[in-house]
C-alpha cells in the first residue's frame, strides 16, 4: 500500500516535496522522500514480541516529517501493525461408524476458519489396527494440510479401511485426527473417530429329530439358522465327517445349495438330505455328520451342529 502527501512545498525548490510510505508483510514500513528528481528511503521496522502480547493485538505509532529548510512544512502519518487473529473450529457429523470386514468408510471433517487471515493447517491421524489415510474432500487423492479462507468452511476425509482378515468379531478401532495452523502450531483441534465391525452371532440347530432309515431309502432332516447378530450374513454350509452319502439342500429340496442368507433376527431352514445304502451296512450300524455354517461376514466365525 502507497501513500502520499502532496503539497509540502520546499522554499527555493521549483518543485514539491513528496512524502509517501509502503507497508510489507515482513512487517517493515518504507518511506520515501523525493527532492528534485532525488530520492532518499529509510524503514521503520516493527518488530512484535513473542511473550506479553495476544491475537487480535495492534500497536499504533506516529511519524512526523518536518522540511529542515522550512519548520513550518511538515506531515503526520499513523502507522497500525496488527496482529492477526488465529481462531477455528473442527468438526466432524457422525464420528461413530459400523463398516463391514473388506470395505472402507469415508469420515467429513469440517474446519471453520473463524480468524481475520487466510490459514494452512497440518493434518494428521493416529494409527490403530485399521488402515487410515487422510484425503482430500473428493477422495481423490492424499493430503498433508488444507489452506481455508478467513470465515469459509473446507471439508477434508479421514478415509478407514477394515481389512478381510485378523478383525474380531465386533472390533472397535479408535484413531484422533488433528489440526495444527502453521500460523499457531500450538493451537491444536481434534476429532475422534471410532470404526466398528458388525456383531455376528448366530445358532444352528436341527428342527427334525434324528430318525430309523432303512437300506436303501433317504432321509430329510430340517436345520434352521437363527441370526442372532446385529446385520445381514451369509452363512456358507458344509458338512464334515460321515460314512454315508449326505447332501445340502434349500428347504423346498428342490436344489442343492452351499450357502443361506438370513436377515439380522430371522431365522432361514434348509435341508441335509442323507442317504444309506443297500451294501455295507451292518444291523443298528449308525452315522454322524457336521453341519457347519461360517459366517461370511466374519469369516473366522463357524456355527457348527452335529
Amino acid at each position: 500500500m502507497v501513500r502520499e502527501f502532496p503539497g509540502m512545498g520546499s522554499p527555493g525548490m521549483g518543485s514539491d516535496l513528496h512524502i509517501s510510505f509502503i507497508i510489507f508483510l515482513s512487517l517493515k514500513w518504507f518511506m520515501k522522500m523525493t527532492l528534485s528528481n532525488t530520492a532518499k528511503v529509510f524503514y521503520v521496522k516493527a518488530t512484535v514480541p513473542s511473550s506479553e502480547v495476544s491475537a487480535g493485538d495492534s500497536d499504533k505509532i506516529n511519524v512526523l516529517a518536518r522540511s529542515m529548510c522550512n519548520q513550518s512544512v511538515s506531515s503526520l502519518i499513523t502507522m497500525t501493525t496488527d496482529i492477526p487473529v488465529i481462531s477455528y473450529s473442527m468438526q466432524t457429523l457422525r464420528d461413530k461408524e459400523m463398516v463391514f470386514l473388506g470395505q472402507s468408510h469415508t469420515y467429513r471433517i469440517d474446519i471453520y476458519n473463524s480468524g481475520t487471515r487466510a490459514e494452512t493447517f497440518d493434518l494428521s491421524i493416529t494409527s490403530a489396527a485399521f488402515t487410515y489415510a487422510i484425503r482430500n474432500h473428493l477422495d481423490s487423492a492424499d493430503i498433508k494440510s488444507i489452506n481455508v479462507p478467513a470465515g469459509y468452511t473446507k471439508t477434508y476425509v479421514a478415509k478407514v479401511f477394515v481389512p478381510t482378515t485378523g478383525v474380531a468379531n465386533a472390533q472397535s478401532d479408535t484413531v484422533t485426527t488433528k489440526a495444527f495452523p502453521q500460523g499457531n502450531p500450538t493451537d491444536v483441534k481434534q476429532v475422534q473417530l471410532v470404526t466398528t465391525t458388525p456383531t455376528f452371532a448366530a445358532n444352528i440347530q436341527q428342527i427334525s429329530p434324528s430318525d430309523i432309515v432303512y437300506p436303501g431309502q433317504s432321509k430329510d432332516y430340517i436345520i434352521q439358522v437363527d441370526n442372532i447378530g446385529a446385520s445381514m450374513d451369509t452363512y456358507s454350509l458344509s458338512l464334515m465327517g460321515g460314512s454315508w452319502q449326505y447332501a445340502i439342500r434349500n428347504s423346498e429340496d428342490i436344489a442343492s445349495i452351499d450357502t443361506i442368507t438370513v436377515d439380522s433376527g430371522y431365522t432361514g431352514t434348509f435341508l441335509v438330505k442323507v442317504s444309506v445304502p443297500l451294501t455295507n451296512v451292518a444291523n443298528g450300524d449308525s452315522d454322524v455328520v457336521t453341519i457347519n455354517a461360517m459366517s461370511q461376514g466374519n469369516n473366522s466365525i463357524n456355527f457348527q451342529h452335529k
